[in-house]
């Protein structure tokens, strides 16, 4: 799974823990990534959902030398749909609705392993209404570091979507910074500095970053090696 899937997945999971109430084992509304086939979406639960997509990341123009770290932020969007607004109470299953996915905000059309960590949260509630939900999101979100970031999470901007046939939907977006390793050229000779390229083939094994991790509260990138 490429840097991103991986991210987009550890959100969801970050996500789901906190809309899961104590003594129970399925969020309140339904949590999932952004559906590949998002006008053929159907949401399905009775209270509401809340789906993650990328919506894409800025580099700045002074980081391309090649054999640097690279610096840039990937941005997200959770998107939060819910029947009810500001209500303190779940709605009953009765009141399901189905609600036909759009595209997150701005755009036409979506494009289309991670593990589950502790999220304490703060007013636990079983309300579904929306604003509970941004709330709720925004606090877990708030200076989280997943692993395979360079640092803590960013808030960007919280904004209405619309209201269509009873369902409420917000939309939350936030940045991820995140490292990478720029390509070296191949240098004269039969041998890369750091693996095989278009003028060698014998080199050794090429050299990744494959997600960077916090020591003594500094960015540290880990390498692995490619076969």
């Amino acid at each position: 799974m490429s840097a991103i899937g991986q991210l987009e997945a550890a959100i969801v999971a970050r996500i789901g823990a906190v809309l899961t109430l104590p003594g129970q084992t399925h969020p309140k509304v339904e949590v999932r990534a952004w559906p590949e086939r998002a006008r053929e979406y159907k949401m399905s639960h009775p209270h509401g959902c809340a789906m993650v997509i990328y919506k894409g990341s800025k580099f700045a123009q002074d980081q391309s030398t090649a054999g640097h770290l690279v610096a840039f932020e990937a941005e997200f969007e959770l998107g939060l749909i819910s029947r009810t607004l500001r209500e303190p109470n779940a709605p009953s299953g009765s009141d399901a609705a189905s609600f036909t996915a759009g595209p997150p905000q701005g755009e036409t059309a979506p494009s289309g392993g991670s593990a589950v960590h502790a999220v304490t949260s703060v007013g636990a509630t079983s309300s579904t209404g929306i604003y509970d939900l941004l709330e709720t999101c925004r606090i877990a979100l708030l200076g989280w570091q997943p692993d395979q970031a360079a640092g803590a999470v960013r808030l960007r901007s919280e904004d209405f979507d619309d209201y269509v046939e009873g369902t409420w939907g917000y939309s939350l977006r936030f940045l991820v910074p995140m490292m990478t390793v720029a390509e070296r050229h191949c240098p004269p000779g039969p041998w890369a500095v750091d693996g095989p390229n278009s003028c060698c083939t014998l080199a050794p094994p090429l050299s990744q970053l494959t997600h960077v991790q916090a020591v003594d509260g500094q960015a540290v990138p880990v390498f692995a090696s490619q076969p």
